[in-house]
C-alpha cells in the first residue's frame, strides 16, 4: 500500500481468502481472484467467470486477466493512493510517539 498500487489478492488458505476480502470490502483498493466454497463436502476455488476448480486457479492467464482491469480501474487506483497517504500519516505519527517516549526516557 506504501506504493499507492492496487491489489491483487490470491488466497491460498481461508485465512488469506478471509484477511483478503474484508480488506479489499473495507477499502476497494483491489481484487480477489478467486473465492472458495464447500460443495458436497469439498473445498472448491470460483474463480471470476464462475468456474469452480478442485485447486486455486493462479495461472499466468489468470493473472495476465485479472491485472488488466485491476490497473485500468480508476476506482482502484484512488482507493490504493488514499491507503497510502494514510499509511505515510500513521507511520509519522509512529514514529513521533516514540520519539517522544524515547525523549521523555532520556
Amino acid at each position: 500500500m506504501s506504493a499507492a498500487r492496487p491489489v491483487l489478492v490470491a488466497p491460498f488458505m481461508p485465512e488469506n481468502e478471509a484477511n483478503g476480502r474484508l480488506f479489499l470490502e473495507a477499502t476497494g483498493a483491489g481484487r480477489c481472484l478467486w473465492h472458495s466454497e464447500v460443495r458436497d463436502r469439498r473445498l472448491m476455488f470460483v474463480d471470476s467467470t464462475g468456474a469452480r476448480h478442485d485447486r486455486p486457479p493462479l495461472t499466468a492467464r489468470a493473472l495476465v486477466a485479472a491485472v488488466g482491469p485491476l490497473l485500468s480501474d480508476a476506482s482502484y487506483a484512488s482507493a490504493a493512493r488514499r491507503l497510502s497517504r494514510e499509511l505515510a500519516a500513521c507511520t509519522r505519527r509512529q514514529a513521533e510517539t516514540v520519539t517522544t517516549a524515547v525523549r521523555a526516557l532520556v
